[in-house]
């Protein structure tokens, strides 16, 4: 979000980026502690249930009261959930039916100040919220008269406005009874009203906010009233449809400002009402949020996510917290861990920048009542950041995937926990990484990564390193700054270390020692090399068609790291490949190309040689075949729809597959390649995601209008290639290509065809329950 990118109010509505913006919040309130099962922190909770409030689509949270502790887990969390914030300053503490406000004036304003201070820069700040409802029962919380509160308000805007006048916070209160809502406040931005039942204040709603000092902003339903109290398992009817009609009605209106949402969890042993979340917990058990039929509708109404879009059948399973660089018991603050568990996460979730942020996606970590920061997390395995001020000890970590808890399992912190990396050993002044086949020599500088070795850059506890018993010479050691919980080493090798290919590394930090890893020496006589690696060593291309690439690995050998040279050789007749320059550690692409005239050829073998100044050349065999463009040629398109059980397409040319995708990943949808009429020459296959990109079907309609007449085109459905499918697409394959079965394709179900643009198809079949072919033989050039 952009500096001073946050909602303002203009002419009695807000506005973002010029455009009207409506509050959808949540209100929210860290629990207190339970006393018959185990309830997270309220630093936890926060960063257990603020993802889950953004996820029902809500784009703002009020919070009524934080400790010091929970300020800045709120503010890191409204960074990465990207809700704005009506923050609440209590006036609870300040308490006292004996003594007048004004008497408490100076020591709120200036507690407020320093609340202020705090959170004035944060962008995702809306609004004050100072004081919960003063003016019910007043007498209860003050003496004298409710105008004495109203005059604080007033002094609470003018100090605020001073703070920053160039742009001046915005102040509310809550109030419940809507005849306050009259009083005319100096410096008041808008009221909160928070209705103390749905059905008879939601026809006063109106009325209210038209005669109101200030615009209004409706929280609500605190309660339902008794006789009236829904069960959270009745579903989207009843109660619930009705509860989100009155949401959506005071949504509309253009005299409010938005809509709170006052419950988001309920106690176990309260009865149901209109809270989002149940609380599930057993007697010494974990705490669980269980989503009700309230938050589906909410998610729904607000375009959230529903649940089953971040719920998964197999609960999370968290198995070990370990560090990260050994899998050893103790970890160290500052340092890196690992998560390990199964079904941790739906998807794989990465930070994208620095600090990490307290959760990922729906899901997040707490030990020693803490979240604690989450650089990566996957189905079984997570990275997360111990803090620095994480004192040693023995730690309860909690996983928490959809508020559902995971583990309990322990973290033991000591203060130093070295451990390296071994695939993060860097040469010096080069590319390319130690590896398991490429060891380093005696002599030689290298930079090594790890973690656990305290604060400090240079670190404070100087490393000491030992490679194959040696001990190498240290030339400088500190932190990755822009990389949490990473170390650098740099190290030169003593020149007598003894050569080996199981050679081992380790690194001591004061008196602890990480454990050995595994290090290949090079003896410094033995010659440079290099070794080729393919992924595949088959490659097809056509002839007078599109190069093809034929993509190696290049892997040092004996201590090797620099410039090769790599070139084909012994190819067939008509094709040729250039030399090309790679680096070892990386890949190298060889380009090969076939003429018009080539002859066809099957599994030709041909040899890839990569060499290099004062490096012994490597050779790889390869095959390639050259498919025609000529002649009479056999070609066809498959087409497995899901419900055929195994969901694929293919393209075949003259008995070659030219393309082949597999389940629903990409080429899901429907997959097309089309071929120039003339030459024979079929370009790249172009797939469009019918099924998940709203976007495709137009993207279909202008490539295939933009093919010249008479091109023939192959088309095949994988996995499903309807869902988005639209009918304008449907319409412009029929009248293009005269297709006898696109409009009864359905759900999952399976279609190819093979035919010329604007000619009746040479082939074309469908099945809702089987894979399917379409074939036929053709010759270039076509008529």
């Amino acid at each position: 979000m952009a500096a001073g990118e946050r909602p303002r109010l203009l002419d009695g509505l807000f506005r973002l980026e010029d455009k009207p913006f409506r509050i959808r919040a949540v209100s929210y309130n860290p629990r207190p502690a339970a006393t018959d099962y185990q309830r997270p922190s309220p630093e936890c909770q926060l960063a257990r249930d603020l993802p889950l409030i953004a996820a029902s689509g809500a784009n703002t949270v009020r919070t009524q009261r934080l400790s010091g502790d929970s300020e800045p887990v709120v503010a890191s969390l409204l960074e990465t959930t990207g809700l704005y914030w009506l923050a609440g300053f209590s006036l609870e503490p300040y308490y006292d039916p004996d003594v007048p406000i004004s008497a408490k004036k100076a020591q709120i304003l200036e507690d407020l100040r320093q609340f202020a201070e705090r959170h004035l820069q944060n962008e995702h700040l809306m609004a004050f919220v100072i004081g919960e409802e003063i003016t019910q029962d007043y007498g209860r919380k003050f003496a004298g008269e409710a105008a004495d509160f109203y005059a604080l308000l007033a002094d609470a805007a003018t100090m605020l406005r001073e703070m920053r006048p160039e742009d001046p916070p915005m102040v509310t209160t809550v109030m419940a009874d809507a005849s306050q809502l009259l009083v005319e406040v100096p410096g008041l931005s808008f009221w909160i009203w928070k209705m103390p039942s749905w059905d008879d204040a939601l026809a006063k709603a109106e009325d209210a906010a038209a005669s109101s000092s200030a615009p209004v902003l409706i929280e609500g339903f605190s309660r339902w009233p008794p006789e009236k109290e829904p069960e959270a398992e009745e579903g989207d009817g009843g109660p619930v449809a009705a509860l989100m009609a009155a949401i959506r009605e005071l949504e509309e209106s253009k005299h409010l400002l938005g809509f709170i949402y006052t419950r988001f969890a309920e106690e176990p042993a309260e009865q149901p009402g209109t809270e989002l979340f149940r609380l599930e917990a057993d007697e010494g058990q974990l705490e669980n949020l269980m989503a009700t039929a309230f938050y589906e509708a909410l998610a729904e109404l607000w375009e959230g996510c529903r649940r089953d879009e971040w719920a998964m059948e197999e609960p999370a399973a968290l198995q070990a917290v370990v560090h990260a660089a050994h899998d050893g018991n103790a970890v160290a603050p500052g340092g890196l861990a690992k998560l390990h568990g199964t079904a941790l996460a739906a998807h794989v979730y990465a930070a994208n920048g620095v600090p990490w942020p307290l959760h990922q996606g729906e899901t997040c970590l707490c030990a020693g009542g803490r979240p604690l920061r989450l650089g990566m997390i996957g189905p079984e395995s997570g990275t997360l950041f111990i803090p620095w001020e994480m004192e040693t000890g023995e730690y309860v970590a909690v996983y928490y995937r959809a508020g559902k808890a995971a583990g309990p399992v322990k973290i033991r912190v000591e203060p130093l926990a070295p451990g390296i990396f071994t695939d993060a050993i860097a040469r010096e002044n080069q590319s390319c990484l130690v590896s398991p086949g490429n060891g380093i020599r005696p002599g030689e500088t290298v930079t090594l990564y790890g973690t656990g070795f305290g604060p400090g850059d240079p670190l404070e506890v100087t490393p000491r390193v030992y490679v194959n018993g040696k001990e190498a010479e240290v030339l400088e050691a500190g932190l990755v700054l822009t990389a949490p919980g990473l170390a650098r080493i740099r190290v030169r090798l003593d020149p007598a270390t003894p050569p080996s290919a199981t050679g081992y590394i380790v690194v001591q930090s004061g008196t602890v020692r990480s454990t050995a890893r595994p290090l290949r020496i090079e003896p410094p006589s033995s010659p440079y090399g290099v070794r080729l690696e393919a992924e595949r060593k088959d490659v097809w291309v056509q002839a007078g068609g599109s190069p093809a690439g034929f993509v190696l690995r290049l892997e040092g050998l004996r201590g090797y790291c620099g410039s090769l040279t790599v070139q084909a050789l012994d190819l067939p007749e008509g094709v040729s490949a250039s030399p090309v320059a790679g680096q070892t550690g990386g890949p190298v692409a060889l380009e090969l190309r076939a003429e018009a005239f080539a002859p066809p050829q099957q599994d030709v073998p041909f040899r890839v040689r990569a060499w290099g100044q004062d490096v012994e050349p490597a050779e790889i065999e390869a095959r390639i075949t050259v498919l025609p463009s000529r002649g009479l040629i056999p070609v066809s398109a498959h087409s497995n729809g899901f419900l055929s059980r195994y969901p694929r397409a293919q393209f075949r040319w003259n008995g070659q597959v030219i393309f082949d995708t597999v389940g629903g990943g990409p080429g899901r949808g429907i997959n097309v390649l089309a071929v120039d009429p003339v030459t024979g020459a079929f370009g790249p296959v172009r797939s469009f995601d019918t099924w998940g990109d709203e976007t495709a079907s137009a993207a279909l309609i202008s490539f295939l209008d933009s093919l010249p007449a008479g091109t023939l085109v192959l088309f095949a459905v994988a996995d499903e290639g309807t869902r988005l499918l639209s009918a304008d697409a449907r319409a412009a394959i029929a009248r293009m290509f005269f297709s006898r079965y696109i409009w009864v394709l359905d759900y999952r179900e399976s279609w190819a065809l093979i035919g010329r643009k604007g000619w009746w198809p040479f082939s074309e079949n469908w099945s809702a329950a089987y894979g399917i072919a379409a074939f036929t033989n053709v010759s270039f050039p076509m008529p």
